[in-house]
C-alpha cells in the first residue's frame, strides 16, 4: 500500500507551517524537516502518530498524497478537480491538509434550445427578455464554488476544534533531523576527541563540531569538556538559537561544563581552546538526568505546576521530589490539585510507603532519604498542585527506672530475666569501633522487642520472630551501649545473651625486634665515667 510520507520544506510548505497547524492526536507543532501523513479525509498527522495508530486513522487505512508545493519527498500534484461542488469538495480537502489547489477555470454548462411550436395565424408573440451579456455568465457559478467551499472550511474547522483534546498527551519521540557536514551526530554518554591539524581552524584556534538531539521527556542535560593538555572551552547553541558559555569547573581551567538545558531539538556543540595554537586529547560528557526537587519538612507549603518543566514518561507528567527524615519524629505529607486528580508514590529505597487518603502519614524507624513522585491519574493531564511536608515533635525515650538498668555480659552464660506489660530492661556494655556484637532474646509466651541505642543516641532496632528478636550491628563509634527490651502489652519471663567479636587492638599487633620497637641512644661519658661527654668545638687547623 501506498504510504505517502511527505517531508515538510521551510520553503516549499511556507504557507501550511505559517497556519501552527498541530497534530491532532498529540499537539506537537508540525515543524520543517518533520515527516507527515495526510489522511483519507485530508487530515495530517505525524509518520510516528499515524504508525502508533496502526497505520489506521479514523477506520481507514487510506492516505492520500501531499498536494502541498513540491518540496523535499513531497507527491505530484493531483489533476485539477472539475468544477462546480467537485470542485468545492477539492478547495475544502486543500484547506483541511494546509495544501493549496488552484481553483479551476468555471464551465458554462451548454445551452439546449428547446423545440418551438408552430404559432397559429395571427399569434402575436410576447416581447422577448433581453439575453444576459456573455461575459458575466461565469461570475454565478464562480461564487456558489466560492460560498460552498468557505461553508466547507468554516464546519472543517468547528469540528476539529470540538475534537481536539485541550489538553492532549505529550508523546515522548526521538527528533531525528539532518546534522550539518561540518558536525558529528553524537549520543549521550562519552566521547574522547583531539584538537590539532586537520580540524577546522577559526582565528588561530581548532574547533570541533558535534550535533545532540535531546527527546521530549524534560530530563536535565549537561554537558562537560575536560583535558589535561590545553584549557577547554565549549559553546552550546540550543534549539531556539540560543548561545550558552561553558563555565569552568576545575582547577587551572581543566574543565567547563553547561548544566540546566533541557529538549527537544538538536543541540549544536563547540569544542575549542581558550588561547589560540591549543590543541591535544579531550573528554566530551554529556548526561541526561531526572530533574529532583529537594523537600523541606518546615510546613511550608510548595506551589508547583505540573507538566511545566517535568519529566514524561509513557505520556504521564511526572515531578519527583526528594527529603530526609528523622528517625522516631511523626511526618505528614499533603498533596493537594483542583486541576487533576494526583496519584502520589512515596519510597524509601525499594520500600513503597501506602498513601492515605491521597497523602502519607507515616513515622521512620531510622534516619534515611525519601523520594516522592507526584504524577496524575489520566495520561497527558498537567496543572497546578501543593504540596505539604511537617514533621512532628522527635518522640523521647520513655525513662527507665534505675533498678531495672543491668550489666551485659558478652560472650557469657544466658541470663534469665523477666519484663511487665509496658514496662522496659535495659542492659548496658561498653564497645569500641569495631567491634561486632549479636544481642538474642527469647521469651515465652510473648514477642519480645530489642533496640540498640549507641553513646551518640542512635537507635538501631532489631528483629523479631515470634517469641525470638535479635540485633546485629557492627559498632560504629566507642562508648557505652544500651540494649532495651520490652513487651508491649504482654508480659512473662525472657532470657537474654550477646555474642561480642572485638576488632584487633594496637597492642595486639606483633611487632618485630629492633624494627618497630624503638631503642634507646647509648649514652656517652667522659674519661672518669660519671659525666657525660661533651662535643668539642671544631679549631681552625689552618696556620
Amino acid at each position: 500500500m501506498t504510504q505517502h510520507f511527505h517531508r515538510l520544506d521551510a520553503e516549499a510548505d511556507r504557507d501550511f507551517l505559517a497556519r501552527g497547524e498541530t497534530d491532532p492526536f498529540t499537539g506537537v507543532a508540525f515543524r520543517p524537516t518533520n515527516v507527515v501523513v495526510q489522511a483519507a479525509d485530508g487530515t495530517v498527522l505525524l509518520r510516528e502518530t499515524w504508525e502508533a495508530l496502526g497505520e489506521s486513522y479514523g477506520g481507514s487505512s487510506e492516505t492520500r498524497a501531499w498536494e502541498g508545493a513540491s518540496g523535499d519527498g513531497a507527491a505530484a500534484r493531483p489533476p485539477v478537480l472539475g468544477a462546480g461542488i467537485g470542485a468545492a469538495a477539492a478547495a475544502a480537502s486543500a484547506g483541511a491538509s494546509g495544501a493549496t489547489v488552484p481553483p479551476s477555470a468555471p464551465v458554462r454548462p451548454p445551452v439546449v434550445k428547446p423545440a418551438v411550436p408552430k404559432a397559429p395565424r395571427g399569434y402575436m408573440p410576447p416581447p422577448a427578455e433581453p439575453e444576459p451579456e456573455k461575459g458575466r455568465s461565469w461570475l454565478i457559478p464562480l461564487l456558489s464554488v466560492i460560498g460552498v467551499a468557505l461553508l466547507l472550511v468554516v464546519a472543517f474547522l468547528v469540528v476539529s476544534q470540538l475534537a481536539d483534546d485541550p489538553e492532549p498527551a505529550p508523546v515522548v519521540e526521538e527528533i531525528v533531523e539532518d546534522s550539518s557536514p561540518e558536525a558529528v551526530a553524537i549520543a549521550a554518554g562519552e566521547i574522547e576527541g583531539t584538537l590539532g591539524e586537520g580540524d577546522v581552524e577559526v582565528n588561530g584556534r581548532y574547533e570541533d563540531r558535534f550535533t545532540f538531539v535531546a527527546d521530549s521527556s524534560g530530563r536535565v542535560l549537561t554537558f562537560a569538556l575536560a583535558s589535561g593538555d590545553f584549557r577547554p572551552d565549549l559553546v552550546v547553541v540550543g534549539p531556539d538559537g540560543q548561545r550558552y558559555e561553558a563555565e569552568a569547573s576545575g582547577g587551572e581551567g581543566e574543565s567547563v561544563r553547561i548544566d540546566n538545558l533541557r529538549g527537544p531539538g538538536r543541540f549544536q556543540l563547540l569544542v575549542t581552546s581558550r588561547e589560540p595554537g591549543g590543541e591535544g586529547a579531550y573528554t566530551l560528557r554529556i548526561r541526561q538526568e531526572t530533574p529532583i526537587r529537594t523537600l523541606s519538612a518546615n510546613n511550608q507549603t510548595v506551589n508547583a505546576v505540573l507538566g511545566q518543566r517535568s519529566e514524561v514518561v509513557d505520556g504521564f507528567y511526572r515531578d519527583t521530589y526528594e527529603f530526609r527524615a528523622e528517625a522516631d519524629r511523626e511526618y505528614t505529607l499533603a498533596l493537594a490539585s483542583t486541576a487533576f486528580e494526583i496519584v502520589p508514590t512515596l519510597t524509601r529505597g525499594t520500600t513503597k510507603i501506602a498513601p492515605q487518603n491521597g497523602g502519607f502519614v507515616f513515622t521512620p524507624e531510622e534516619d534515611g532519604r525519601y523520594r516522592l513522585v507526584v504524577t496524575s491519574r489520566e495520561k497527558g493531564k498537567r496543572g497546578a498542585y501543593t504540596v505539604n511536608l511537617k514533621a512532628g515533635p522527635k518522640v523521647e525515650e520513655p525513662a527507665v527506672e534505675a533498678p531495672r538498668v543491668r550489666g551485659l555480659i558478652p560472650n557469657a552464660a544466658p541470663a534469665r530475666d523477666s519484663v511487665r506489660a509496658g514496662e522496659q530492661v535495659t542492659y548496658t556494655f561498653t564497645g569500641q569501633v569495631g567491634d561486632r556484637v549479636r544481642v538474642d532474646t527469647r521469651a515465652l509466651g510473648f514477642a519480645p522487642s530489642i533496640v540498640l541505642v549507641g553513646p551518640d543516641g542512635r537507635r538501631m532496632p532489631g528483629t523479631t520472630t515470634n517469641e525470638r528478636a535479635s540485633v546485629n550491628e557492627t559498632l560504629a563509634t566507642a562508648g557505652t551501649y544500651r540494649v532495651v527490651v520490652s513487651s508491649g502489652e504482654a508480659s512473662g519471663p525472657f532470657q537474654i545473651s550477646m555474642e561480642k567479636t572485638e576488632a584487633p587492638r594496637a597492642a595486639d599487633i606483633p611487632r618485630m625486634p629492633g624494627i618497630d620497637t624503638p631503642r634507646e641512644a647509648p649514652r656517652s661519658t667522659g674519661q672518669d665515667g660519671n659525666q657525660e661527654y661533651q662535643p668539642q668545638p671544631l679549631r681552625n687547623q689552618r696556620p
